[in-house]
C-alpha cells in the first residue's frame, strides 16, 4: 500500500508552484456563472481549512460542502501535523448549508462519492453536523469534570445513533484522538497535571526511568511479558523508554517494532495503522535515506503575496544564531 496518510508514500517528483488566486468570494450569498452554470456560495471559514467555503448548483440541485462532509469522521487535528481545526463551526457550517440549500438533491465532495435524494443528502449532513457537534460538546463537559484529554479520550464515543453510522466511522480521522484535538483547540495543551508542566527531555526521563526500574534488561523482561499477555500499549511505553535511552539496543528496538505491528493490525483507521506500521519498519530498517522534498521552491516563492514573503523569511531563518544582528531588508513591488 503506497500512502501519505502518514505513513508509507513515493516521495513527490517535480516542483511545487503557486497561482495566485485572481477572483475571491468573500460573503455567503455571492454567485458566480462557470460554464453556463449559476453557483452560489457559502463561506465556511475555520473548518476544515482557514478559508473553505461550500457551493450549490441551483440547476442541478447539486450541493458540495467540500472536505466538511465525507463519507467518514474528518481529523479535528490532523496526524501529520495543521491548524486545529473547529468542531463546533464544522457543525455550524453544515447546518448552516441544510439551511440555505433545503433543495439539494445530490451532494458531492472531493475525497467523497455522491449522495443522491434529497432525503438521504439531509440524513448524511444531519448526522455528520450532530456528530462533530457531539466531539466537541462533550469534550469539553468532560473537561470540566477535570479529566485530562488521555481521559476523555479513554472514556466517550459515539452514541450509536451516530457512531453506526458508517459515514461516521473513524476511516480517516478518529473519535479519539478528535477528542484530544477538542481539548486542546478549546483549552491548550497543558492538562491540569503539574506532572507535566516541565516535564524532562524523552531521552533524559527515559535513562532515569530505566534506573528507577533496575535497567533496559528489566524493562524488555517486562515488555516480552507484556507481549505474551496482548498488553500491546504498555509494551509500547516499556520497549520504547529502553529505546529513548539507547536508540542502538535492537532488542529493544525489535519489541517496540512487535509492539507497534500489532497496534497497527489493530487499528480501525487507517492514518493509525500507516503511522504503527511505519514506525515498526524503521525501528527494524532504519529511516528511509529519501523523503519529501521542500515545497519552497523559487516559482511558489515568486508567486507569493508580497506580504506573506516576510513571514515566510521569519519562519526559516535560525533565530538564536541571528540574535543580536541588525540587518534591513528592502523590498521593491
Amino acid at each position: 500500500m503506497v500512502t501519505d496518510g502518514g505513513g508509507l508514500a513515493l516521495p513527490p517528483t517535480g516542483t511545487f508552484a503557486y497561482i495566485k488566486p485572481t477572483d475571491t468570494i468573500t460573503t455567503t450569498g455571492e454567485t458566480r456563472t462557470l460554464a453556463g452554470l449559476e453557483f452560489v456560495f457559502q463561506m465556511a471559514p475555520d473548518t476544515e481549512a482557514p478559508e473553505e467555503f461550500h457551493f450549490y448548483i441551483p440547476e442541478l440541485k447539486a450541493l458540495t460542502c467540500a472536505e466538511n462532509a465525507n463519507h467518514s469522521l474528518h481529523n479535528i487535528q490532523t496526524l501529520r501535523g495543521a491548524r486545529t481545526r473547529d468542531a463546533a463551526n464544522f457543525a455550524a457550517c453544515l447546518d448552516e448549508a441544510m439551511e440555505l440549500f433545503p433543495d439539494a438533491e445530490i451532494h458531492y465532495g472531493p475525497h467523497t462519492w455522491p449522495v443522491w435524494g434529497k432525503e438521504n443528502v439531509a440524513e448524511f449532513l444531519g448526522s455528520q453536523r450532530d456528530t462533530y457537534k457531539y466531539l466537541h460538546d462533550q469534550a469539553l463537559r468532560l473537561a470540566n469534570h477535570g479529566l485530562t484529554p488521555i481521559e476523555i479520550a479513554e472514556n466517550l464515543d459515539l452514541p450509536d445513533v451516530l457512531g453506526q453510522a458508517w459515514w461516521n466511522r473513524g476511516y480517516h480521522g478518529t473519535v479519539n484522538h478528535n477528542l484530544k484535538a477538542v481539548y486542546t483547540k478549546e483549552l491548550g495543551w497543558y492538562d491540569g497535571n503539574p506532572m507535566h508542566l516541565h516535564p524532562l527531555p524523552p531521552a533524559d526521563m527515559a535513562k532515569r526511568y530505566l534506573q528507577a526500574i533496575g535497567g533496559a534488561d528489566r524493562a524488555l523482561e517486562l515488555a516480552r511479558t507484556a507481549f505474551q499477555e496482548g498488553d500491546y500499549r504498555w509494551l509500547a511505553e516499556l520497549a520504547g523508554q529502553a529505546v529513548f535511552a539507547d536508540p542502538g539496543n535492537q532488542d529493544a528496538r525489535e519489541l517496540q517494532a512487535d509492539a507497534y505491528e500489532q497496534l497497527g493490525y489493530q487499528s480501525e483507521g487507517p492514518q493509525w495503522r500507516n503511522l504503527y506500521l511505519t514506525a515498526a519498519q524503521e525501528l527494524r530498517d532504519g529511516t528511509p535515506t529519501t523523503g519529501v522534498q521542500s515545497t519552497g521552491s523559487m516559482e511558489t516563492i515568486m508567486a507569493m503575496p508580497l506580504d506573506l514573503f516576510p513571514d515566510y523569511i521569519a519562519v526559516r531563518h535560525d533565530g538564536p544564531k541571528a540574535a543580536g544582528t541588525n540587518l534591513v531588508i528592502n523590498l521593491d513591488r
